[in-house]
């Protein structure tokens, strides 16, 4: 098991990589073994993915990352099946929604004894990490950030609404009086949201493109 959704705020599905009891079971035939298990009735509501991840409830439909795939699906609990809302250029995984659009965490794939044999693995060289904005209702790409350098996996996507150039804070000084470092901020802060003097900001490096 790997992913939860909420209903109503309360856990309604996860996902697993496959129905096993065997240790690392899921791994020989990763790319068609992933299921979407319902909490309360402990059944399987649908099969094939390829390691599947944070499955969401979102305007009473159910989404689910077939991340071997690349690919952010909706599936219909009552034929066990789904369709695919989009696709993208990277092993997909961390799911939020905000209003019409989707914010989906992509990631580079690591050794080949975990990702070996699924589909989006034969794509390896042309991967890219980062998270991508659609719009969910109709699948069209809206823009995505990508990391030029220096992160190569995503593990979960969150929306802050209304927040304007959050702060990805750095370690936690052993001082306690000494405030952390923030190390990211995007996008470059105005002057009147510039970090308050003593703090030390670095804008990321990465890459921000839209698509019109």
């Amino acid at each position: 098991m790997n992913g939860l959704a909420l209903a109503e705020g309360k856990p309604k599905y996860v996902t697993a990589m496959a129905e096993t009891d065997v240790p690392g079971g899921w791994r020989e035939e990763k790319a068609k073994t992933g299921v979407l298990i319902d909490i309360a009735s402990h059944e399987v509501v649908a099969r094939g993915f390829a390691m599947p991840h944070s499955p969401r409830v979102h305007e009473g439909q159910i989404f689910v990352l077939d991340s071997g795939r690349g690919q952010l699906v909706s599936v219909n609990p009552q034929t066990g099946t789904w369709d695919v809302v989009a696709s993208f250029e990277g092993y997909t995984r961390g799911l939020a929604f905000f209003g019409d659009f989707a914010f989906v965490g992509l990631s580079r794939i690591r050794e080949t004894s975990v990702f070996g044999g699924v589909p989006i693995a034969e794509k390896r060289d042309s991967l890219k990490c980062g998270v991508a904005v659609l719009n969910w209702r109709n699948g069209q790409h809206v823009g995505a950030f990508y990391f030029a350098s220096g992160v190569e996996e995503m593990f979960a996507v969150e929306v802050l609404p209304g927040v304007r150039c959050p702060a990805i804070r750095g370690p936690q000084p052993k001082d306690k009086d000494q405030a952390a470092d923030e190390i990211w901020i995007t996008p470059p802060p105005t002057p009147e949201l510039a970090p308050r003097s003593g703090t030390h900001a670095h804008q990321s490096m990465g890459q921000v493109t839209n698509d019109s």
